[in-house]
């Protein structure tokens, strides 16, 4: 396969918020060097297991901005500063490093790859990044709330006629009305269909990750072994 320069993007202000470790870079290619190569050997390449590596790379954001640093939330998450990125990497993936990334030649990579050690090592502690992300974790926490709450007040008492096509067989559903009896703290939500009730765990989760009808086919599907379009009990 060719190798091609990859440009990367900076991370989103929300996922910038939700990150205990920020990096941030003052050059794309900087940038780039980061997303497309030391993050992954960190994660999952010559470091993957190396005691002390796994901070840098669980819960980090990556932007482009105004001066070289890396942020953390937590002074004791840091467990090793010193990865030898351009000596340990430059002999096998060298020529990847200067191709994905737009570097002219070895003694540039050797110096991009020598500032990121530097932030690293550098690092520096913010309180205020702890209080982001809880403010933001609260912010995400209640659009999910209004979401389900919106979500089950539509839900209840919802009056269809459909046909569902499902594993080769076809489900007449007529009057199918549903009745929310109650959702737990633990996120089971019972609903009665027909006079029997229904439980259904992680529903509030599933709620965020579908939308209305595809979770509405979904009830109908379980629950439509036990019951045909007339309302009959399946024997």
């Amino acid at each position: 396969m060719e190798l091609e320069r990859k440009i990367t993007k900076s991370d989103n202000k929300s996922k910038v918020r939700l990150s205990k470790i920020r990096l941030i870079f003052n050059d794309q290619k900087l940038l780039d060097l980061w997303n497309n190569e030391l993050s992954g050997q960190l994660s999952d390449g010559a470091w993957e297991n190396s005691s002390g590596a796994e901070w840098l790379w669980k819960n980090y954001s990556s932007v482009l901005g105004k001066e070289n640093k890396v942020f953390i939330s937590d002074p004791y998450i840091v467990k090793r500063k010193n990865f030898p990125f351009f000596k340990e990497l430059f002999d096998i993936v060298g020529d990847r490093m200067l191709i994905e990334n737009g570097f002219e030649n070895e003694k540039e990579l050797k110096k991009a790859c020598k500032i990121i050690q530097d932030m690293i090592k550098n690092h520096s502690y913010d309180e205020k990044i702890s209080k982001e992300i809880i403010i933001q974790q609260n912010t995400i926490k209640l659009k999910k709330e209004k979401r389900i709450k919106s979500f089950l007040e539509r839900l209840n008492g919802y009056e269809f006629k459909k046909e569902y096509d499902w594993s080769n067989y076809l489900i007449n559903i007529n009057n199918f009305r549903i009745e929310i009896l109650s959702v737990s703290i633990d996120n089971i939500i019972k609903i009665e269909v027909y006079g029997k009730e229904f439980s259904y765990s992680k529903f509030k989760m599933y709620i965020e990750e579908n939308d209305f009808d595809e979770i509405v086919k979904t009830i109908v599907k379980l629950t439509s072994f036990y019951y045909t379009g007339d309302n009959k009990k399946y024997d």
